[in-house]
């Protein structure tokens, strides 16, 4: 069961859609600005050989992240958030992983949407069926272990997804059943840039049976 069965969908008017999908994409070309999207293997994930899947678990230092996945978690009332998909240009994550959490991101607060005052586009259409919407997400009541960064979990259940940040706001990683996705992160130039993207099929003692990877380029 995907992500978007579960989430909370309210309707924006059409002016603060094309705001939010706009502050989306802005945020996407910083993590991405100075570099091609995708090495030459495009957007799909490329299996890891056993001997690459060891020595890049030993590269991540995959001790750290196993000590977040082991730790029992308890956490606060659910809060709204807004809800941002990810590109089609964007690798396809599991549990429709949102695109707005690659940095940890701020409850929503409502606001009134006045619709009279959106202004038509070029083609004098404008459309209500813009994805987007809200969803709930609960604060971990305490920091995830040596990460020291806060956790989120979306969801409920065995579709929940655990997400897991650096002290920087920016996201480690996210559980979702036996799958995990760990995003390495580089500092170019003072910015922090999306470098590579593990997916991992973890075991009953949280060990990565096999491995996938999608290298962006620099």
């Amino acid at each position: 069961m995907p992500l978007i069965s579960y989430t909370k969908m309210k309707n924006f008017g059409s002016k603060r859609l094309i705001q939010i999908l706009l502050v989306s994409f802005l945020t996407l070309m910083v993590f991405f600005s100075g570099s091609q999207l995708f090495s030459k293997e495009g957007k799909n994930f490329q299996p890891l050989p056993a001997k690459k899947l060891n020595s890049k678990l030993r590269t991540i230092a995959y001790a750290t992240i196993r000590s977040t996945l082991s730790k029992t978690y308890d956490f606060k009332q659910a809060q709204d958030y807004r809800y941002l998909p990810c590109s089609e240009e964007f690798p396809e994550l599991p549990g429709d992983f949102p695109c707005n959490f690659l940095t940890q991101p701020e409850p929503q607060k409502e606001e009134p949407v006045n619709v009279d005052s959106v202004e038509a586009t070029d083609d004098g259409v404008l459309t209500e069926t813009m994805e987007g919407g809200i969803i709930s997400a609960a604060e971990g009541k305490i920091q995830s272990p040596n990460l020291n960064g806060k956790v989120l979990m979306l969801g409920e259940g065995e579709e929940a997804l655990t997400l897991f940040y650096h002290k920087n706001s920016y996201i480690s990683h996210y559980r979702i059943g036996n799958q995990l996705v760990v995003f390495l992160w580089q500092n170019q130039k003072g910015k922090e840039t999306l470098t590579q993207i593990l997916l991992f099929k973890l075991n009953a003692e949280l060990f990565p049976e096999d491995g996938k990877e999608v290298l962006f380029s620099r």
